[in-house]
């Protein structure tokens, strides 16, 4: 009886690494106090607030103070990375290029956006015009991040198409029995910051990144693989599905912004308004911030099952389930990590063998 390969790879290749396993553990450790940061923070405007009576002094020291926790959390991991990941390059370099960084933006521009928006508001004169025009600006700049932000514009421009003439071939022929119009792959920097990925990003415009760590690790054949995994994504415009959520969430929170400015310049009476602000604004920041992670994460585990099985179904169990370890491997994470099933890479190969047997032949 021939030994699955992919059993084989596992045996051969993920032996018991206290190094990764270390690394995984100091990240997951991070990621907790990140959130906690991401979500307390809201706080701190109760605080403010209740030292300074104006509100404009609640904005000034919120933003300070979100900023420097920022900074704070992108310098952890930059330690941690240069620790384990052996990284020669400065603070500064990562603060303005690595991934991470460019995560943590997002949630900052955005609670910063809401509380400017609030402040304008309450200088503009309180008009249904003003409104509608903080509306179409809230809104503007809100797609602008979502759909062309500076991280996509920072991966284009630091990056070159993928230069592999038999890869290139597949990936066309699965565009154009699968629907999709020419999307080339784009190769990007993953060995100063060792990250093994690819990924798709944009909506109107998409593109489809792997990093050289990755490519240079993997046969062709685990290449078109994950390749096919981020052509599903495209197909089935997941990143416009993810992304809709939020979209109704910022356009319920760009009203209730307008709301509260004209209660702020006194166009709508609403007593002890200026007591009551900075919960107001927490509520809105919250609303933001859930917006963005959580319907995400619901629905990301879905999309990520579509793309397997339209892989898979292309390609073969086997190439994609060795792509992917050896993709973890290269990421210092454990075949199975201490905290539990759901990180846990073996249930998706479980998954993947099954769409295996679903093939149509």
């Amino acid at each position: 009886m021939q030994e699955d390969p992919v059993k084989a790879f596992i045996a051969s290749e993920f032996k018991t690494d206290p190094t990764s396993r270390n690394y995984m553990y100091m990240v997951r450790k991070l990621a907790g106090r990140n959130t906690a940061v991401l979500f307390l923070f809201p706080f701190a405007f109760v605080f403010i607030g209740a030292i300074f009576a104006h509100y404009l002094l609640v904005l000034a020291g919120s933003a300070a103070l979100y900023t420097g926790l920022i900074v704070l959390l992108i310098h952890s991991r930059y330690k941690l990375d240069k620790e384990y990941r052996q990284m020669s390059m400065s603070f500064r370099y990562f603060l303005f290029n690595s991934p991470i960084s460019f995560s943590f933006l997002k949630y900052f521009i955005f609670g910063i956006l809401v509380l400017s928006s609030i402040i304008s508001l309450s200088y503009l004169p309180p008009t249904i015009f003003t409104g509608i025009i903080e509306l179409v600006a809230f809104m503007g700049i809100t797609s602008f991040l979502l759909l062309w932000s500076p991280y996509i514009r920072n991966l284009i421009r630091h990056s070159t198409e993928l230069d592999s003439p038999g890869i290139n071939a597949r990936l066309s022929a699965m565009e154009r029995e699968a629907g999709i119009h020419e999307v080339r792959a784009r190769v990007i920097d993953g060995k100063t910051f060792g990250v093994a990925n690819a990924f798709c990003v944009g909506v109107f415009r998409p593109k489809i990144f792997i990093t050289d760590l990755l490519l240079e690790s993997v046969s062709e054949d685990e290449a078109v693989s994950l390749l096919a995994h981020e052509l599903a994504h495209l197909k089935y415009r997941h990143v416009l599905k993810r992304i809709l959520p939020t979209v109704v969430v910022l356009i319920a929170a760009t009203a209730a912004i307008i709301f509260l400015g004209m209660a702020l310049s006194g166009f709508i009476r609403i007593r002890g308004i200026q007591a009551m602000m900075p919960i107001y604004i927490q509520v809105i920041v919250y609303a933001i911030i859930f917006s963005i992670v959580f319907p995400s994460a619901l629905i990301r585990s879905r999309q990520e099952n579509d793309a397997d099985r339209f892989a898979v179904f292309h390609n073969g169990y086997v190439n994609l389930a060795i792509a992917l370890l050896k993709a973890r491997k290269l990421n210092l994470i454990p075949l199975a990590p201490f905290n539990g099933r759901r990180y846990s890479l073996i249930l998706r190969l479980d998954r993947l063998k099954k769409y295996e047997m679903e093939k149509p032949h």
